[in-house]
């Protein structure tokens, strides 16, 4: 690794979308670094343990199972204040961490989510590593269960969180804003005129994508299949396969991880979606009309609350009827103006000026 900056990305599999758009901005910055992206898991792996569980169905790997329950209960207590800590521990999460640094001798960490900023910072310190270390808050509002104060810096949205931060003791010099992190592709996918063309859509139509995570999703599906003479109505399930089922059994053409969502955006006018961050953002960025369903959880409800001047409120079936009824409507219109985003500020940008 000598002659190269080295960043090691950690994260967990619900932002792993967001950790490959920050890879993507950091080698835009500095195209020759070795950018490497880690699950966070892998610091509770166990080789012979995760065997067993892959092909038995046995659940014997207790600390990755103990950390999974630890990040669920994390993402609910989103108003408490940890502690924040540097203390190494004696626990195999906090060795393989240092195994990792002994290992890339990394220049920059980046955590997305909850699973490895306290090893990073324990491990900094055990080792005297010059490495920085830096968080990327990808919602829209902040679970506190994030904060550590011997972070070297935030990366973060809006001025909202930043404030936050502030008022939990993170210096105001450690925090900067950046958009939310999206992969390029989204920029680069083809013309609405060619995808719609090539799914075989009516031109003459609105197209509203359903990016399809949400709980309760055949609520949603029949309220839109009740509208299908009135747009063009494109589902995207990604791999939940009780949602593609569902979707597809009220006649919605439905897509799952097998066709790239880059292309399904292209086509839509309306992205429906729960208020997860990256897909609003993915959203946002590419001129589209946001509509918000039911969040999924308490940093969603969060994300609904700061996103609600800038998109329609269709959280639920009644809700959700009521904007498929009168859209199109020029009010929607001034919507779509107030969330699309004129110019993107790169995270890879903050983060490289670490380094």
């Amino acid at each position: 690794m000598q002659n190269k900056k080295t960043v090691l990305i950690f994260t967990d599999a619900v932002r792993a979308l967001s950790a490959s758009a920050v890879k993507e901005q950091l080698l835009e910055e500095l195209p020759d670094a070795v950018v490497i992206i880690i699950d966070d898991l892998e610091l509770h792996a166990d080789a012979v343990r995760d065997y067993i569980e892959n092909v038995f169905k046995l659940k014997v790997n207790f600390e990755k199972n103990r950390a999974v329950r630890e990040e669920r209960k994390l993402a609910r207590k989103i108003d408490e204040t940890p502690k924040s800590s540097n203390v190494y521990k004696l626990q195999n999460s906090y060795k393989k961490m240092e195994n990792i640094f002994n290992r890339y001798t990394p220049d920059l960490v980046v955590t997305i989510g909850y699973g490895a900023f306290n090893e990073a910072v324990a491990v900094r310190d055990k080792l005297g590593a010059k490495t920085r270390i830096a968080s990327v808050i990808d919602d829209y509002a902040l679970n506190r269960q994030l904060i550590n104060t011997y972070i070297d810096a935030y990366v973060v949205e809006n001025m909202a969180v930043k404030t936050t931060l502030v008022n939990n003791y993170v210096k105001e010099s450690r925090i900067t804003l950046a958009d939310i992190p999206v992969r390029k592709s989204f920029a680069q996918a083809p013309t609405q005129s060619e995808v719609l063309d090539e799914l075989r859509l009516e031109k003459k139509l609105p197209t509203l994508l359903s990016v399809a995570f949400a709980e309760k999703g055949s609520e949603q599906f029949e309220t839109l299949a009740a509208y299908k003479d009135k747009f063009n109505i494109l589902v995207y399930t990604g791999m939940n396969r009780g949602a593609y089922s569902e979707a597809s059994g009220t006649g919605l053409a439905t897509y799952n991880e097998g066709t790239a969502i880059e292309t399904l955006y292209a086509a839509a006018d309306i992205v429906l979606t729960n208020p997860n961050s990256y897909y609003v953002a993915a959203a946002r960025e590419t001129g589209k009309l946001i509509a918000l369903w039911e969040p999924a959880n308490a940093i969603e409800k969060r994300n609904a609350a700061f996103l609600s001047g800038i998109t329609a409120d269709c959280s639920d079936r009644h809700r959700l009827t009521r904007f498929l009824r009168h859209y199109p409507d020029t009010r929607f219109d001034a919507v779509r103006n107030a969330s699309a985003l004129s110019s993107v500020r790169s995270v890879g940008k903050e983060l490289i000026k670490l380094i």
